[in-house]
């Protein structure tokens, strides 16, 4: 019984998803799949159903396109007022950066490192005479590299390489660009206090036990 329960809800499920046709195009570059959509110019917002069967909601000036099978329909406009200073085609190059970036780029040195940042800063503390007093300080190194890796730049020629067919778009480049560097950035950090966290409760819980 259990099993054709599971199989049902599996089915309904991807039915579901299978139903959502539309997909609605972030200005961050997030695609969001939707079952069905309405706009509310009076509350500038738009009003979907998402795949889990949820009601959600998205500011207007949030969302930059919604596509259809077939087709699209943009909702960004170039407004100099509120900082918007591309036209429909170049932002589209754009966020197709972001969208390639937000896929393709795994920023997979940065974790590493960043990892090898928070456990080490944790080894060096409790290596020390004053374990307990440095691992206190020992923060300071994973943030020291975070800082530096905020610093570091993503190849273009590597871009290109990769992309060559956008090779000479420069707003896709620029879009690449700036979402490769923000993960980087993101995954140095997050990496850097999993690896501090969890080599620190580590020494807690040994050290306690050794009492």
């Amino acid at each position: 019984m259990n099993k054709v329960l599971v199989s049902f809800l599996f089915i309904v499920c991807l039915s579901l998803k299978m139903l959502a046709q539309d997909t609605i195009i972030t200005m961050d570059g997030s695609k969001i799949p939707v079952l069905k959509f309405q706009l509310n110019n009076e509350l500038e917002e738009l009003e979907y159903l998402n795949q889990d069967s949820s009601n959600k909601t998205i500011d207007l000036e949030d969302v930059f396109s919604i596509k259809g099978k077939s087709s699209e329909q943009v909702l960004y406009k170039l407004d100099s007022a509120k900082g918007l200073y591309l036209c429909v085609d170049d932002m589209k190059c754009y966020l197709r950066g972001v969208q390639e970036a937000k896929e393709g780029y795994g920023a997979l040195f940065a974790s590493l490192t960043g990892l090898a940042a928070g456990v080490g800063s944790v080894i060096y503390a409790t290596s020390t005479p004053n374990p307990k007093v440095n691992l206190f300080w020992a923060p300071v190194i994973p943030l020291t590299f975070c800082i530096g890796v905020s610093f570091t730049k993503p190849s273009f020629n590597r871009i290109k390489s990769s992309y060559p067919e956008w090779s000479n778009n420069d707003r896709f480049m620029a879009g690449y660009y700036y979402e490769s560097r923000r993960k980087r950035v993101r995954n140095a950090i997050l990496s850097s206090i999993t690896g501090f966290v969890v080599s620190s409760a580590a020494f807690l819980i040994i050290d306690s036990g050794q009492q």
